[in-house]
């Protein structure tokens, strides 16, 4: 399976998400644009502080007992957030269980080239 433009990480975080909202969960999803994974140590970049701000709203709003709104949105390479939500047709949401199994195998794999051996791993 290839997941074309999107890294795994932002497709894997927006299959749970919908899993998530589709059992009666909220959540708040975004993905920041052309940024690296923990990119939030770049201190002075725009999307670090719109990253915290964002974060602060979250904590503010469920410590204060607001509802929550599911929210899907990209938030460009200048820390804005952008006013379309974010496209989720662009994201594999599914999968077969032939690519389930694929993806299983892969990281079967992975793990013994790393020296990891355990038959739980995936249970």
């Amino acid at each position: 399976m290839k997941l074309v433009g999107r890294s795994d990480l932002a497709a894997n975080s927006v299959y749970f998400g919908l899993n998530f909202v589709k059992r009666g969960g909220k959540i708040r999803l975004q993905n920041y644009k052309s940024m690296p994974h923990v990119f939030q140590i770049f201190s002075r970049h725009p999307s670090t502080k719109t990253c915290f701000n964002e974060y602060g709203k979250f904590i503010r709003d469920v410590a204060s007992g607001k509802a929550i709104e599911t929210r899907f949105e990209m938030v460009n390479g200048k820390g804005v957030i952008e006013e379309e939500p974010l496209d989720l047709s662009q994201y594999q949401v599914s999968f077969s269980k032939e690519e389930v199994s694929s993806i299983l195998a892969q990281l079967i794999v992975a793990y013994e080239e790393n020296g990891i051996r355990s038959n739980t791993a995936f249970s």
